[in-house]
This record gives C-alpha cells, structure tokens and sequence, in this order.
C-alpha cells in the first residue's frame, strides 16, 4: 500500500443536507437510510445493506438524541457496499421548520473508532441561530 493510499484509507467525509420532513424524526431517519441505500445503488454497490451498531452490551446505536442544541435522531451504522468495501456511517437527523437536516457522515470502518469521536465533535457543535442572527425571509416575487 502506497503511502497516498494510507493517507485515503483515512479520510472521511461530512455533509449537511436539508430534506422534507417526515412525520417522525424516526420516519425521517428511515427515508434518509432509504436514500443512502438507492444512492449507493446508483455508484455501481448494487448489493449494498445498513446494520445497526451495537455497543458494548448489545444495544441498538440509534434513536433518539441530542445532536448539539437539536432534539434530533442519530443512527450508528455499518454500510456493506460488497467487495469487501465496508463503510462506517453517523447519520444525524432534526427538524427545522423549512424541513429536516441531515448530517451524513462516513469513514472507513476500520477507522470508526477514531472517526466516532470525531463526528460527535462536529455534530455538538451545531446550535439553534439566535433571532438576530436568522437570515432574513426571502421576498416574495412581484406578480
């Protein structure tokens, strides 16, 4: 293994989405899995599943929690694309009222112990805008 494919076994990644809201947070977080499943599907891993995380004594890594100053839904997963490329995923969902935010995050599974620490930094750090600091509503159109 080159030193450069050392380097990209170690990368992840970090994307904040906004979708439309289903009734649930959980609802939501299914509909996301759904999309990372049919997207996966559409980068040629055909044969790609999600399993839920367990921790140490066997419980579920996913519900609801905190995700900074959100109630939100996190989901701890193992993404198998096949090929032996295994892929470690945190996907964190909230409410908004212009729709749900999505915080998809991904690395490699060997590396999740690492990256787990890390992603939960990242995902404290998001807190509700202060009113002075909301952006202003869009005008409307003149008709």
């Amino acid at each position: 293994m080159s030193r450069d494919d050392r380097i990209a076994s170690k990368a992840a990644t970090i994307q904040v989405l906004q979708m439309d809201k289903g009734e649930s947070l959980e609802a939501t977080a299914e509909a996301v899995k759904a999309n990372v499943i049919e997207r996966a599907k559409e980068e040629n891993y055909p044969n790609t599943t999600l399993e839920t995380e367990k921790d140490r004594v066997g419980r579920a890594q996913e519900g609801p929690r905190d995700v900074g100053g959100f109630h939100g839904w996190v989901s701890r997963l193992k993404m198998n694309n096949g090929d032996n490329r295994v892929r470690y995923l945190v996907l964190a969902v909230f409410h908004q009222p212009q729709g749900a935010i999505v915080v998809r995050c991904e690395a490699p599974y060997d590396r999740r112990d690492y990256w787990d620490r890390e992603f939960q930094d990242v995902l404290d750090t998001f807190q509700p805008l202060k009113e002075k600091e909301a952006p202003p509503e869009k005008e409307k159109a003149d008709r």
